[in-house]
């Protein structure tokens, strides 16, 4: 191989680095673009978990069984949630 074709390889390798190089960030600025994205989304569930609370807090004492396991179910859910995040 002559010393061109050589140089010539490693022009083509040193653009291919750059361009992988580009893509990474990117794919990186993606990931994190949709963590962001899924970490709103949940923050809204949790809000909504409190929203429930708050309204069912004066109304706790008058749910027969069935809604105060359904209630307790909602807060186990919203603490996982918690944890989660």
């Amino acid at each position: 191989m002559s010393k061109q074709h050589l140089n010539d390889k490693l022009i083509t390798f040193q653009r291919t680095i750059i361009d992988l190089e580009g893509a990474l960030r990117e794919e990186k600025k993606r990931a994190s673009e949709s963590e962001d994205e899924i970490f709103l989304a949940l923050c809204t569930v949790l809000d909504s978990f409190e929203n429930i609370f708050n309204s069912m807090a004066e109304k706790e004492s008058n749910l027969d069984k069935t809604g105060r396991r359904m209630l307790k179910s909602f807060q186990a859910i919203h603490r996982k949630l918690i944890r989660i995040l």
